[in-house]
């Protein structure tokens, strides 16, 4: 049977709930409804709801653990290639953070785990109206890419150099940007058509405009402030007997487990402070 809870509502030291089937009453109540983030599974941003009713501050709910979308005509180009990078995040030209690992580039920006960890940051800059720039190294083996193509030269042409290391149509995009031929062996290159690859090859820029939705994003940012519950009982301070938890609140981690286990440690909180009652 499915019961969709449609108000929580607290009167005379009692809760009540009420459902699309019947009326609830309790004494306490433990909120663990998930965010907005991927909605399919049920996580449809109702915990949100409640908790404004009952008077609770919620901080703007965004995409957090999600894909970027950038500016770019060449992203149809390099779609479905997926390839080792460090990447940094740049918020109206100032280092937010670096983060390095396999990037996944798709024909409407980037995807892949190190992408996800600097997310949270690019959906609260861009609800900001911040700009925000991704500098990609394409070349996180080596301190010194001039010195490696210069190493492996030996009278052949940059592209053939190139795709030595990197996906071929990643290349491409690479010397048409930098505007060198494919062709052209690399000892002809001039000094500036050498800073301009070498520039593009590690420090790649791409403008973030927007990020995937709620329904692609593993969780949110944003949500109740943790000043406003006990931690140690995971209890409103605006509520008695209303205990809050996961991802509820305003806590997103990074890939790795870590936002599961944010909500399974707040859960035990909950439920032990209610068994110790």
């Amino acid at each position: 049977e499915n019961i969709l809870v449609e108000k929580l509502e607290k009167q005379n030291n009692k809760f009540t709930i009420t459902t699309n089937t019947k009326t609830y009453y309790a004494d306490k109540v433990i909120l663990a409804t998930g965010s907005s983030a991927a909605p399919k599974t049920g996580s449809d941003g109702l915990g949100y709801k409640l908790l404004k009713e009952l008077n609770h501050p919620i901080i703007k709910v965004l995409p957090a653990l999600v894909q970027l979308k950038t500016k770019g005509n060449f992203l149809k180009n390099w779609s479905g290639i997926r390839t080792d990078v460090k990447v940094s995040l740049y918020e109206d030209d100032q280092f937010i953070r670096e983060e390095s690992g396999e990037i996944q580039l798709t024909n409407y920006g980037v995807s892949g785990i190190c992408i996800f960890n600097l997310s949270r940051f690019v959906s609260r800059g861009l609800d900001q109206n911040k700009k925000e720039l991704l500098k990609i190294n394409f070349l996180p083996f080596t301190d010194t890419p001039e010195e490696l193509l210069s190493s492996l030269s030996n009278n052949r042409s940059i592209s053939n150099i190139l795709e030595g290391i990197l996906n071929n149509k990643l290349v491409t995009i690479l010397l048409n940007k930098s505007s060198i031929n494919k062709d052209k062996k690399y000892n002809e290159l001039s000094s500036k058509e050498k800073s301009t690859l070498l520039e593009n090859l590690t420090k790649f820029s791409l403008e973030v405009y927007d990020t995937n939705s709620f329904d692609e994003c593993q969780v949110c940012s944003g949500g109740l402030p943790l000043t406003k519950i006990n931690l140690e009982t995971m209890e409103s301070n605006i509520v008695k007997n209303l205990h809050v938890v996961g991802e509820l609140l305003d806590v997103d981690g990074d890939c790795g487990g870590y936002n599961l286990t944010f909500a399974w440690i707040t859960g035990i909180l909950a439920g032990r402070s209610e068994s110790d009652d």
